[in-house]
């Protein structure tokens, strides 16, 4: 909970509202960071689209500490040679209208792996 902080939210909005055009799908819109997501072929691009901003890549930190500790159970990286630069190669934002949630769906297990 809360894993973002005020501060850290109005920067990621600023520099969302700032960075070019978001991707039209049908109930949202959505931008990629590293491998971007193929929707029409269901498959990950070949090589990353654009940088990670700053926020965001201080976020992944974050999320690769808590891997590094253990402390985030999920994470199937929890041992010490966890590195962010190189365990994590893409972020999507997702931006759904008020009201508009996100669908059931299973994730393409060929893009991402089981």
């Amino acid at each position: 909970e809360n894993f973002v902080t005020a501060a850290e939210e109005r920067e990621l909005l600023a520099f969302l509202g700032e960075d070019g055009t978001w991707e039209s799908l049908a109930k949202r819109c959505v931008r990629h960071y590293g491998y971007a997501f193929r929707y029409a072929t269901s498959d990950v691009a070949e090589s990353p689209d654009r940088s990670w901003p700053d926020a965001i890549a201080h976020l992944a930190h974050r999320v690769g500490a808590m891997c590094k500790s253990g402390f985030a159970k999920a994470c199937s990286y929890g041992d010490e040679d966890f590195d962010v630069s190189t365990s994590f190669d893409q972020v999507t934002v997702n931006d759904y209208p008020a009201g508009v949630g996100i669908a059931p769906h299973v994730d393409t297990p060929r893009a991402f792996g089981p």
